[in-house]
């Protein structure tokens, strides 16, 4: 038999499954604990898979919205409403346009410079078919036809006192009743310019104007006005890089490219659609971004389909610029959009049934900012004739400063020959932009032209042709003697502000049962394509 020990010590070999036992009832409690959170968590799981799956799917709609916007540019909205399948949910997204920055609204709409007393200078054919202006008119002479019944200014016409060796003072006239040459302010040499008026005012429409002289020249009212209330006269840009042949890259067999440089020479290029029956099989021709020198005449007929620059989804290339730019070693693609400048006998002339020609609206870069929202210009060393005044362009360099074009001698290395400008060498009655109606076809050129040098011109018969020219033109004089009937919405004519900036509220909703889910977007979107999402906030 076993004694106590001498210590006295008590027998723990109970214990430890007393411990034992207490540990099972706490591990119990814990794995019930954790299992009820476990059962929990696996019942909430696809509900909360379920709201992340729509909260990603609405900003997935959201985001095609925005993308599709940048696309399409600041205009309009590119959709007002559209209904998307995604992950099997049906999601619709509508477009809010807001706020909008306008461009180009300071500007005239047509200014002829001619100072020839006995013509008229801004003419249509008397017709039936208006041919209505939009913004001011400024005639720096001429005489006031009846021919121009069909011709309706929305805006005043300004007249100018200006006088130079080359300009006199009275270089006005009236197509009967007397009264010689006057000036437009002195009824002592004849009748006022407001008797006399032979502009149209259409009674239907309720179109009119009023009548203004001024004393400043006619480049004094070219240009847009800046921050400080003054309107610049538009310097040109540097001249382009490299110089081109002539001849095009082939990207397909119908997609044709031209890039950015000096087209020297004095045959015509000639852009052939090939007038197929089909224009689905003509040829088409993209001018990818950014600024063209031409000595030569560009003539576009056969039913081609040329486009300048980048732009707006609707109004794009056969071919993208990334796409371009990757095609040669030298592209010098640059901005978005395209500006032609004029040379020597650089001209430009349309026609051929089906053929298109758009300008898409020149975006200029750090290196180019005066050629921004150009499209067209001849350039000039400088004229004073009877016929005709015009000042020297000036050239503005990188830097920003500016130099006068005959002071400009650009070189590519400093080895390299010097490429200056040529000054255009159009007559007062050359056609700087000559446009034949025939059947459908269409020009658009939303940017500023500025070729005083020769004339604007339009004739032919054909139906239903398109003729936009919505940022300013400037021309010796404008001969509108088309007699077409336009395509719907086929006529605009002089300053029409586009939008440079505008604000979208882009919104994206998902019904489900009685909750409805929401994603809410603003966007403002500039016409350059850069864009910020000022807020975003989505609700499920």
């Amino acid at each position: 038999m076993m004694s106590p020990s001498a210590g006295g010590s008590h027998d723990e070999r109970g214990a430890a499954m007393l411990l034992a036992l207490i540990l099972l009832i706490v591990g119990s409690i814990l794995v019930a604990a954790l299992s009820g959170y476990v059962i929990s968590d696996f019942r909430a799981l696809p509900a909360i898979r379920e709201r992340t799956d729509q909260a990603e799917a609405l900003k997935g709609a959201t985001r095609m919205a925005i993308n599709l916007q940048r696309d399409s540019g600041p205009t309009v909205c590119a959709n007002p409403s559209r209904t998307h399948q995604i992950n099997g949910m049906t999601i619709t997204t509508t477009c809010t346009e807001g706020a909008a920055e306008m461009t180009g609204g300071s500007r005239f709409g047509l200014v002829s410079t001619s100072t020839k007393a006995d013509t008229a200078h801004i003419i249509g054919t008397g017709g039936t078919n208006k041919k209505r202006v939009s913004s001011q008119i400024f005639l720096n002479g001429g005489r006031l036809s009846p021919l121009t019944s069909d011709v309706l200014p929305e805006s005043e016409v300004w007249l100018s006192t200006q006088t130079s060796a080359a300009s006199p003072v009275a270089r006005y006239s009236v197509p009967s009743g007397g009264g010689g040459v006057f000036a437009c302010d002195n009824a002592a040499n004849g009748p006022t310019f407001a008797a006399s008026d032979q502009y149209a005012i259409d009674a239907v429409s309720g179109v009119t104007h009023s009548l203004f002289c001024q004393s400043q020249p006619w480049w004094s009212t070219v240009g847009d006005i800046d921050t400080n209330g003054v309107r610049n006269y538009p310097a040109l840009p540097p001249m382009p890089t490299y110089d081109r042949t002539g001849s095009f890259t082939n990207y397909t067999s119908l997609c044709k490219i031209f890039y950015p440089g000096r087209y020297t020479g004095s045959t015509a290029l000639v852009l052939n659609g090939g007038g197929n029956s089909n224009p689905a099989n003509n040829v088409s021709f993209y001018f990818a971004s950014g600024i063209y020198y031409f000595e030569r005449p560009i003539q576009i007929l056969g039913g081609a389909k040329v486009v300048m620059g980048s732009g707006p989804a609707g109004s794009s290339g056969c071919v993208p610029d990334a796409v371009a730019r990757s095609r040669i070693s030298t592209p010098d693609v640059n901005g978005r959009g395209a500006m032609f400048i004029f040379g020597s006998a650089g001209s430009l002339d349309v026609s051929g049934a089906n053929t298109s020609v758009t300008f898409n609206q020149r975006v200029s870069t750090t290196l180019t900012p005066s050629s921004e929202s150009m499209s067209i210009r001849t350039v000039s060393t400088g004229i004073a004739t009877t016929n005709i005044e015009i000042p020297q362009d000036q050239v503005q360099l990188p830097d920003g400063t500016k130099v006068n074009v005959t002071a400009y001698q650009p070189r590519l290395t400093p080895t390299s020959p010097i490429r200056p400008y040529q000054a255009s060498t159009l007559g007062h009655d050359g056609k700087a932009i000559a446009i034949r109606t025939d059947n459908n076809v269409k020009v658009t050129v939303p940017g500023y032209v500025i070729t005083p040098h020769a004339r604007f011109f339009t004739n032919g018969s054909g139906t239903n042709p398109t003729i936009k020219f919505s940022g300013g033109i400037v021309a010796s004089e404008f001969q509108f003697t088309h007699s077409s009937t336009m395509a719907t919405n086929g006529w605009a004519m002089g300053a029409i502000p586009n939008v440079g900036q505008r604000s979208f509220e882009i919104e994206s909703t998902l019904v489900d049962g009685t909750r409805t889910l929401i994603s809410r977007a603003t966007l403002e979107l500039d016409i350059s394509g850069q864009y910020a999402v000022s807020q975003w906030a989505v609700n499920v």
